[in-house]
């Protein structure tokens, strides 16, 4: 056999080179450079705009209202009250922080799903998503309404407890009135750590909310729900939305954190 024909019996992975009377292996294709995930996410803020309007933007805006305001006052006040009752010992924080989301995420479980499920439905499909939401509790019962409450909890009890642990240190004294403006800063800061920390267990949570509409069946765990998509997609699927969720989290735990010890500042001097 000739150098060409044994090149012609792997004509399909080699560039011949008859030249040179030897094969070549083809230089693989380059993949398209990836883009960051914060270019990712204002791409698809403006794809969603153009196809749904402004209002696509706000999708779940209602529920995540509903659940917000009660959700607030019950976490910081529940977290307060522990914090006092638990004293100065090192994890207090992190333990009156997990505790007091374990009751205000179960409080508003309910409306979490609602707002999950929303923002994965088209626009045409959100009109009709009460009625879809009522045959659900008639055919499979309340508790239908706390589906996905398991993996909320792995993402909100382990994100609660490291956000306040990290913002009692980052402010020294958690009991220092050092200003709305300082208390603020903190927040930002513990809550991007405490978000990126927390990332896994958001993504579980998702999809375990989106396959309960998409009715996909099973009610796997949280580790299994990771699992599954550790090995299906790649660890790095496990950080998906990252970005977003920091650009989200961090400023809004800045803004409530600030504006809750301005609030208490202000009415313990009025």
């Amino acid at each position: 056999m000739t150098n060409f024909e044994r090149c012609g019996v792997g004509a399909r992975r080699a560039t011949v080179t008859v030249a040179l009377g030897r094969c070549e292996p083809a230089a693989a294709p380059r993949a398209a450079p990836r883009r960051p995930e914060i270019v990712e996410t204002a791409l698809l803020l403006g794809r969603i705009a153009r196809a749904e309007g402004a209002a696509g933007l706000y999708a779940g805006l209602g529920p995540t209202l509903a659940m917000a305001v009660p959700n607030t006052v019950l976490y910081f006040t529940a977290y307060d009250e522990l914090r006092r009752a638990l004293g100065d010992f090192a994890a207090a924080p992190a333990v009156a922080g997990a505790a007091a989301r374990c009751l205000a995420t179960a409080a508003v479980a309910p409306f979490e799903l609602a707002r999950t499920q929303l923002q994965a439905l088209p626009p045409e499909g959100r009109g009709a998503y009460g009625a879809a939401l009522r045959r659900t509790v008639a055919a499979r019962g309340a508790a239908s309404l706390w589906r996905g409450l398991g993996s909320t909890l792995w993402r909100d009890v382990p994100f609660s407890a490291c956000y306040w642990l990290a913002y009692e240190r980052l402010r020294g004294n958690a009991r220092r009135n050092d200003g709305a403006a300082a208390a603020g800063a903190a927040g930002v800061a513990a809550g991007a750590l405490a978000a990126l920390a927390t990332t896994p267990f958001d993504v579980a949570k998702t999809r375990a909310m989106v396959d309960a509409h998409l009715d996909r069946g099973g009610d796997p765990s949280t580790w299994e729900n990771m699992r599954t998509i550790a090995r299906a997609e790649g660890p790095r699927a496990l950080l998906a939305g990252a970005a977003p969720r920091l650009l989200k989290v961090a400023p809004a735990c800045g803004i409530m954190i600030g504006s809750y010890e301005y609030a208490k500042a202000a009415f313990a001097g009025a």
